[in-house]
């Protein structure tokens, strides 16, 4: 099957995934005060990103069929590291009393008021170097008959990689089990980008960077165990996105020989972005796992969800991001990439370049008179007469078939001198099903 561009990775969880390892939760074996024919076991696995073969050059698209590809990942930083699963629970149980701590208390503030969202659990899996389950297999206790938020992380130590100094790193571990969860602290935090660059992952820089992924699922309805089959419990398939977007560039000249690409400069790229996907819209629809009507069916167990166009394979093909927000702050600059390959003249042209260097997402607004155009690139072309370099700079080429650059787009950018133009290719990622030796990192 062939699928469109333009969307997003598809991380599904579901039952058995081996070789992990996990921290940061509530001793096992800890007597829970909730009588235990009122837990489920909810089990998780993860499908990691794979691609069909296509590399035929099509033009940007809107919405999804199922005659577009979608992109493999470009290196290990581009699959799952680490990943860390953050559930909570209302505030409230089943029966409207206020949920108990570990220790048979009830979680109340100062008034003697229960808490909207209560932190259930937040497990951090890494991975073996060799695959080899070490402790955990993502089986996780929790109480039935309850809407859960579940947040979906990948790859965290991106999150601080730039941080700016005197700004406080982020750390999720700091959630703790039975602590009220205050509002939006995931939702709000933010990933920095320093000088324009999230991260730079060429084989030539210092540090190298696993890309952070995430995604947040709310109202995910545990049914109540009243019969031997509801103890245990799977909920998906989930799926996360990139926080990240990368370029490409493909250029031709009808000029002949001797032609070289000093510097491309790309208008314009925000200064930050948040970690979770804020306000988005997908194609097909994010799927849902709430209550199904009055029978406590959860329709991600039983029923499948709404997922748009039945042409695409949802667990596998990702998603189409049609609207999104940045934060309200956020700056958008020019970017230059140099070239000094070619005796320091740069690169010759015709050329394609493709660099493992990430951007944050951007929501940069049209300039007036251009509508419907906000994106431009503009180079800087080196020749050669005889012992003197002659210097030449193109016009703005506008990038009229790219009106948003959202969260986990490869960005190829085809640029043809001779006929000054540029056009777009927004290429996506998808997922296969793991098995033991595919799909998750392993150093």
């Amino acid at each position: 099957m062939t699928l469109k561009r333009f969307g997003h990775i598809a991380l599904c969880l579901l039952a058995g995934l081996t070789g992990i390892s996990c921290d940061g939760d509530r001793n096992a074996d800890t007597p829970d005060p909730i009588p235990a024919e009122k837990m489920v076991n909810l089990t998780f696995s993860v499908v990691a990103p794979d691609a069909v073969r296509q590399s035929e050059s099509r033009a940007l698209v809107t919405t999804p069929d199922k005659d577009n590809y979608f992109e493999r990942e470009a290196s290990k930083y581009e699959k799952i590291h680490t990943l860390r699963i953050i559930i909570l629970r209302p505030g409230t149980d089943f029966q409207g009393n206020p949920v108990k701590d570990k220790d048979g208390k009830p979680i109340l503030d100062n008034d003697g008021n229960p808490y909207d969202k209560i932190i259930e659990h937040n497990r951090f899996f890494t991975f073996n170097d060799n695959g080899v389950v070490r402790y955990d297999d993502m089986n996780i206790k929790v109480h039935g008959g309850e809407n859960k938020t579940i947040y979906i992380i990948a790859n965290e130590e991106g999150i601080n990689s730039n941080r700016p100094e005197g700004e406080t790193a982020v750390n999720l571990s700091d959630l703790t089990p039975d602590k009220p969860y205050v509002k939006d602290t995931i939702e709000d935090i933010e990933i920095h980008a320093a000088g324009g660059i999230l991260y730079d992952n060429r084989p030539e820089a210092a540090k190298k960077t696993y890309i952070p992924m995430a995604e947040v699922y709310k109202d995910v309805y545990i049914e109540m165990p009243e019969t031997p089959d509801l103890r245990e419990q799977k909920v998906g398939p989930f799926f996360i996105t990139r926080a990240a977007v990368k370029f490409s560039f493909n250029i031709k000249s009808d000029y002949g020989e001797g032609l070289y690409l000093k510097s491309l400069t790309f208008n314009s790229l925000a200064d930050r972005e948040y970690l979770l996907p804020r306000n988005t819209t997908y194609e097909p629809e994010k799927p849902t796992f709430g209550q199904n009507g009055i029978t406590g069916d959860t329709d991600g167990i039983k029923n499948p969800s709404n997922t748009g166009n039945s042409d695409i394979v949802p667990d596998l093909s990702g998603r189409f991001i049609t609207k999104y927000d940045i934060p309200e702050d956020a700056n958008h600059s020019p970017f230059t990439f140099v070239f000094n390959d070619e005796d320091k003249l740069g690169k010759e042209v015709p050329t394609e370049i493709s660099l493992l260097i990430y951007f944050c997402e951007s929501k940069f607004l049209p300039l007036d008179g251009e509508t419907d155009k906000p994106y431009s690139v503009e180079l800087v072309l080196h020749t050669k007469f005889g012992d003197k370099t002659v210097v030449a700079t193109s016009e703005k080429l506008a990038l009229g078939n790219l009106p948003i650059l959202p969260r986990n787009t490869h960005v190829k950018i085809n640029i043809d001198l001779g006929k000054n133009d540029a056009t777009v290719e927004l290429v996506p990622y998808t997922g296969v099903w793991l098995n033991p030796d595919f799909g998750i990192d392993r150093e």
